[in-house]
């Protein structure tokens, strides 16, 4: 069962790639747009600090876990 187009396969690859380019540009503006806005509330909370302490501990504790196992040797 084909589909009945009047629009070449050429004609409907180039608008599909034009959307999908277009769909690409907006997810990748609207995602920076969030993560400079999550950035600036978190610097005027004073709250990246924070974050940044929570990432330094669980490499830690991955790192200690590493070492205890003999699995590498960081000091």
């Amino acid at each position: 069962m084909a589909v009945d187009t009047k629009e070449s396969n050429f004609k409907i690859l180039f608008k599909n790639f034009l959307g999908g380019l277009g769909w690409a540009v907006g997810a990748t503006f609207g995602f920076t747009l969030f993560v400079a806005i999550v950035t600036f509330v978190l610097r005027s909370l004073g709250g990246l600090p924070v974050v940044g302490d929570f990432f330094a501990g669980i490499i830690e504790a991955t790192q200690e876990a590493l070492e205890s196992r003999g699995m590498i040797k960081l000091r």
